[in-house]
């Protein structure tokens, strides 16, 4: 169990604020393609809708998951993250307009959604390649499993694409196989009896 705020919208404002941006830009490609000019914040029914939607994405922003661990996730988890993110904030502004009364059209609100998933999804995948290239996360680990499965696991880690850089301190087997025959793979190779490991 993690609280919120130890690695949520917070910790990666950067994240934050481009998805405040991706949905705002998400709202004036529905305002242009549905005809309009101009800027949408200076018409009064659309600049109120921009900001009930602006509202509810801070508010699940800071109450719920969707950055909890965003620097690790590969491609398909941030997929259906933010598809359960973005369904969230639909549902969450959508109803309170229904309920507030207040003058929309559905369409024109689920197409900006969707325009708000599109670009954000990009805009997370670029930012993670650009924390990548600074190698602002490194994460030391250890490999905690049994002599049959350590080279694939460090293979998985070493060849892990989710914008994390990983540094393996050390291997722990849970069985009793023979730590020398992994001394290639350049890491110390412990078993949970050592007492090494306290």
């Amino acid at each position: 169990m993690h609280r919120r705020g130890d690695d949520g919208a917070l910790r990666h404002l950067d994240f934050t604020v481009l998805d405040i941006l991706a949905m705002q830009f998400g709202f004036m490609l529905m305002f242009w393609v549905t005809g309009h000019s101009g800027l949408i914040y200076l018409d009064p029914v659309y600049r109120v809708q921009a900001v009930i939607f602006f509202s509810g994405q801070m508010a699940l922003g800071l109450f719920s998951d969707n950055y909890y661990h965003v620097l690790t996730r590969d491609a398909n988890e941030e997929f259906l993250v933010m598809l359960r993110y973005t369904a969230e904030i639909w549902l969450l502004c959508g109803v309170f307009i229904l309920l507030a009364n207040i003058p929309a059209n559905m369409g024109q609100l689920l197409m900006a959604t969707l325009f708000y998933f599109d670009l954000g999804y990009f805009v997370r995948q670029l930012n993670k390649m650009r924390h990548a290239r600074r190698g602002s996360e490194r994460l030391r680990v250890l490999v905690i499993t049994t002599g049959g499965q350590v080279r694939s696991a460090v293979r998985k880690i070493n060849h892990s694409r989710t914008g994390v850089s990983h540094v393996i301190s050390g291997v722990c087997l849970l069985d009793e196989g023979d730590p020398s025959q992994f001394a290639d793979l350049g890491v110390p190779i412990l078993q949970a009896s050592d007492p090494d490991l306290l």
